[in-house]
């Protein structure tokens, strides 16, 4: 592990800094260190979105219990088994984050709660069809679904009659 964290203290703008991150989780991962696996996974996929290991990454963390499978939020939710050595561990895959303000609400709430969101990897995040562009954006690659409401009564629709 401290060769790892050593090529990317020393050198951080290195190509091959993303590699070493990656593959620290994934020397964790084998160790049996599922939380500090966990913690790696989720920082290397934050540092570098655009990474093609993060594909993996996220298969990783599915693997590990800690993230749904894209477009499984609900099934994750009716199949779940809380496990006997930490119950409360994937509660957060479990949850949807509404960002559905009552009234004005600035795009960087929206982000804010995205950001949220991902921090706490949690299945889905709920936003107006207004926002869901942003969303998707902002969630893309974070394993994180996005969500939205259809006639939700805070004047965010309209009335097509």
């Amino acid at each position: 592990m401290k060769a790892f964290d050593e090529v990317m203290e020393k050198y951080p703008p290195n190509p091959k800094t993303p590699e070493a991150a990656y593959y620290k989780a994934c020397a964790l991962m084998n160790n049996k260190e599922k939380t500090a696996a966990g913690k790696e996974f989720k920082n290397f996929i934050a540092k570098y979105p655009d990474n093609p290991k993060v594909t993996e990454a996220h298969k990783h963390l599915r693997e590990l219990g800690l993230e749904a499978a894209p477009g499984d939020a609900r099934t994750k939710l009716c199949r779940h088994q809380p496990s006997h050595d930490s119950p409360t561990r994937n509660i957060a895959g479990m949850m949807e984050h509404p960002v559905l303000p009552a009234g004005v609400f600035a795009e960087e709430d929206v982000r804010t709660g995205c950001e949220i969101a991902r921090q706490y990897a949690i299945a889905a995040v709920t936003v107006r069809p207004s926002d869901v562009d942003l969303a998707m954006e902002w969630m893309k690659g974070s394993g994180v679904a996005v969500a939205s409401v259809v006639g939700y009564p805070h004047g965010c629709s309209t009335n097509l009659r």
